[in-house]
This record gives structure tokens, sequence and C-alpha cells, in this order.
């Protein structure tokens, strides 16, 4: 019986007791909310804050480090929306390891790095190119850096980049 059934869903999700994997989340993003998830292939964490589910963001915020382990940086999860990448960078619960191979794994570019808080974080992003190029970025850079030279992994992020930067 089908009511049976959505009952047993209700129960299970309202309670926590379902385990915490993308069949899972699609099921209850799929039930609980109009989301297209096709638009959200490659992007898990973001299809669950735009879900506006907020019993789902509290069950991810609550096994956060396990979520971004296992689930975020799971195959073929690489295209995270740039506001909840952010987040997920700038959350302490996960240990900056992971948050190291976030950014690694991840192709999302950050617009305005200075949302990223953490430098060693920011740097990684101007290392591996993850940054959109413009002035207001790489004086970011110096101020955050406490640097007032040119420093290797700037000049390579302005060479790589100096066809494209953009602003002031």
């Amino acid at each position: 019986d089908d009511n049976d059934e959505n009952n047993f869903l209700d129960y299970s999700f309202q309670n926590g007791y379902y385990e915490l994997n993308k069949d899972n989340i699609s099921l209850i993003i799929n039930k609980y909310s109009d989301l297209n998830l096709d638009q959200y292939k490659s992007a898990v964490y973001s299809a669950i804050v735009d879900s506006g589910i907020d019993l789902l963001s509290q069950r991810v915020e609550s096994e956060i480090e396990y979520f971004a382990k296992y689930i975020v940086l799971s195959n073929g999860n690489t295209e995270e929306y740039e506001t909840p990448f952010v987040i997920l960078l700038n959350n302490e619960s996960i240990s900056i390891e992971i948050r190291q191979r976030l950014i690694s794994h991840n192709r999302t570019e950050i617009n305005a790095i200075e949302q990223v808080d953490e430098l060693d974080l920011m740097n990684l992003l101007f290392e591996q190119g993850k940054v959109t190029p413009s002035w207001k970025n790489i004086k970011h850079y110096f101020v955050k850096n406490e640097i007032e030279e040119i420093d290797d992994r700037i000049s390579i992020f302005i060479n790589q980049n100096k066809e494209v930067i953009v602003g002031e």
C-alpha cells in the first residue's frame, strides 16, 4: 500500500533512521522538495542547501566530516556551486585535510576569495588556479599573506592568467 510506504518514509526521515548516502539524499530531496536534481548531478551538497529541507541539512551538519569525506569527495561530485562550496571550506568541523581534498577534488572556482576564511585554503585555491583572476582577488592575497612583493605562488597565478585578469 502506497500510504504505508509513505508513512514509513516519513517516519524514517523525521527520526533520522536512514543512512546518509547519495541514494537516500536523492530520495529525500525528490520527496520533500521541488528541486530539479538533474541540475545537481555533480553537486550533492549544493542540492541539499538549495532544497531548503531543514531536517536533512541538520542531519548532514551533525555528520559533516563523514559527509564531506565519503559523499562530497565521491566520484563524480566535482561541480559544487560556489556558495555552498565556500560554506564547506569555512566549516571548521571538517578537518583541514578533508577541506584541502575538497579543493583538489572540485572544479569550483571562487569569484571572491575574501569569502574563504582559512589562509592555507585560500593559498591552495590560488595554487590550483581555482580563483577568478581579478585584481581584487590578487590584492586580497597580498593583504592576507601580509606581503608587499610578488611571491612564487602569485607570480605563477598572474602569469597563467595575464590575458584574463579583470577589474579595477
